[in-house]
């Protein structure tokens, strides 16, 4: 099997980078507990997780959890499909999507073509998206729902 692999780079000098301190958005209404913040931290040049305006932390470490890129893939959502209101999320196919990394947000799209493909992030000019070297937070949200940064 063939494995497709993300294009990556460094990460900007510090007077490259912009000005995205916060990213903020819902998954869905009335869940405030799910509502979701990612804080720029300039030291690190990385985004803190925050969940229903609380640290999210890795359970075995108790450390926040951080990445370098943060990735709001908007997706068609479809449920709830049983009695625990578990909901689909069309991942195959395409839609927008948002990408911020060094402080910069990128309008962009995504790409997947099959179940086995690889999910492929653009820019709106339809250049493949280099992800920092470091770790990658993809957060699939209903198509619709408004991200404030």
């Amino acid at each position: 099997a063939k494995y497709t692999r993300w294009k990556f780079t460094n990460e900007a000098k510090e007077k490259d980078r912009g000005t995205v301190n916060s990213i903020d958005f819902y998954f869905w209404k009335g869940y405030d507990d799910f509502d979701a913040t990612r804080k720029y931290d300039s030291v690190n040049n990385e985004y803190k997780r925050f969940n229903g305006g609380k640290p999210h932390k890795d359970l075995e470490t108790g450390k926040q959890l951080v990445a370098k890129n943060v990735v709001v893939q908007f997706s068609k959502e479809t449920g709830s499909v049983d009695e625990h209101k578990h909901l689909l999320y069309n991942t195959i196919g395409s839609d927008k999507a948002l990408i911020f990394q060094n402080c910069n947000a990128i309008k962009g799209t995504w790409s997947k073509k099959s179940r086995i493909a690889r999910t492929k992030f653009f820019d709106n000019n339809g250049k493949e998206i280099k992800f920092v070297r470091g770790p990658i937070l993809i957060e699939i949200v209903p198509t619709g729902n408004k991200v404030t940064y």
